[in-house]
């Protein structure tokens, strides 16, 4: 464990190392065998500790056994990425390539006074081969996720639908911009881009029903795409809401094709980011999601993965380049995991997938005068490009590419998202 902690922090370039007696005693606590040199009432867990005024932080987590040495690697690719900052990108979160592997979280905690030499028992005992120590920059993760979504972004709405209730967010004053969100999370997906954009517009982020809101629908809800669709046009009635923007990202980019192709008359403008067009809903290995959830039990097969924390996250890591902190994806399943009445919810949404809405969609927007925007991350596997200059010539949309990108456009460029939809508004 020691020589491992040497390979993670002694070898790297551009840490300060004049103050050796605080490393030297960041090395006890990582070790097994010496209590720090640190009065009794400073000592606690080595998460908290700071050894050598770096902004640093250790802690025990999960064991990757004889592979540790792949860790190492990823670190370095982060130190790599963070040109004059080589720890800046250094955050090792476990197990979001080897999701079948379980996880063991442990905290180490000291227990000796500052002189006593202390022993194998003033450390927690756990098996050595459960081991590794994450290290991260703590300044750098803290201003991560207050760029994340995890706020409210405003005071958290609720309106009474035919369909049931609905939890929406707002901020800001002008023309109406309605965020469409995607299957699987809520409307905090785009509470970076309503940050950028509420001094310019008046943003609407709801959590639809679709599969992680935080209340179930009433019983008797169609959730198919075309009752998500008359669900969001009963919500812009009810907001009393005239020439609003669309905007769409993944599954709900289809949810919005149906919508204005279905319910077109508060609409003003549509704006895609990354979404199922076409032939391409639910897009590839996704397909076989729907045909499952329609047999008895299949929901259970197909949430099971999603119990394991450390393979909800791995399920979520494709989507974005932009770590997702893990309470924000703990919390968009706990809905679907936990609520009989979101399960229901779900189980309808995931059944409810098909082409043939959206080649429906695809065909009625065919010449259509509605204008339409494509912000699309170029590089992304599950929606190519290429969907997106197919519906552009069958509309005559204007495609912009967002490079640095995935499915997660909202996530990864919230500002650029937020500068593209105000500029297509005329709101810039």
């Amino acid at each position: 464990m020691r020589q491992w902690t040497h390979g993670l922090l002694g070898d790297r370039a551009g840490v300060d190392r004049r103050p050796q007696a605080r490393f030297d005693q960041s090395q006890a606590v990582l070790g097994r065998d010496l209590a720090p040199a640190v009065p009794a009432q400073d000592r606690g867990p080595v998460e908290q500790d700071d050894p050598l005024g770096l902004r640093l932080g250790a802690d025990g987590q999960e064991h990757l056994g004889a592979r540790a040495h792949r860790l190492q690697r990823r670190g370095s690719a982060g130190r790599e990425r963070a040109a004059g900052d080589p720890l800046g990108q250094l955050a090792l979160y476990l197990l979001v390539d080897r999701g079948e592997e379980l996880a063991l979280a442990l905290e180490v905690v000291v227990e000796g006074a500052a002189r006593d030499p202390g022993g194998a028992d003033d450390l927690v005992t756990v098996p050595a081969d459960f081991v590794f120590i994450r290290v991260y920059d703590e300044e750098r993760r803290s201003q991560r996720e207050r760029n994340q979504p995890m706020s409210d972004m405003s005071q958290r709405h609720e309106i009474e639908l035919p369909a049931g209730t609905i939890r929406y967010r707002e901020a800001g004053e002008g023309s109406p911009v309605v965020f469409v969100h995607g299957f699987l999370v809520d409307g905090r997906l785009w509470g970076g881009v309503v940050d950028a954009l509420s001094d310019r517009c008046r943003c609407i982020a709801p959590d639809w029903p679709i599969g992680a809101q935080q209340v179930a629908m009433k019983p008797d809800a169609d959730l198919s795409p075309y009752g998500i669709a008359a669900i969001i046009a009963s919500f812009l009635e009810a907001l009393d809401l005239e020439d609003v923007t669309i905007v769409g990202n993944d599954s709900g980019g289809a949810m919005s094709q149906v919508l204005v192709t279905r319910h077109p008359q508060r609409i003003g403008r549509l704006v895609l980011t990354n979404c199922d067009t076409h032939e391409n809903f639910p897009p590839g290995v996704f397909k076989a999601m729907p045909p499952l959830a329609k047999l008895p039990g299949g929901m259970q097969v197909l949430s099971a993965p999603f119990r394991v924390g450390a393979l909800a996250r791995a399920a979520f890591k494709p989507f974005a380049r932009t770590p997702i902190p893990p309470e924000l994806v703990a919390s968009w399943m706990a809905p679907g995991l936990h609520d009989p009445g979101v399960k229901r919810d779900a189980r309808k949404v995931t059944a409810g997938m098909n082409k043939r809405y959206t080649l429906e969609a695809a065909e009625k927007l065919r010449g259509t005068e509605l204008p339409i925007l494509l912000t699309w991350a170029p590089g992304d596997r599950f929606f190519p490009i290429k969907y997106a200059q197919r519906l552009a010539s069958e509309t005559g949309a204007r495609i912009v590419e967002i490079p640095d990108a995935r499915t997660f456009v909202p996530l990864d460029q919230p500002g650029r998202l937020a500068d593209e939809i105000a500029a297509f508004i005329g709101a810039a």
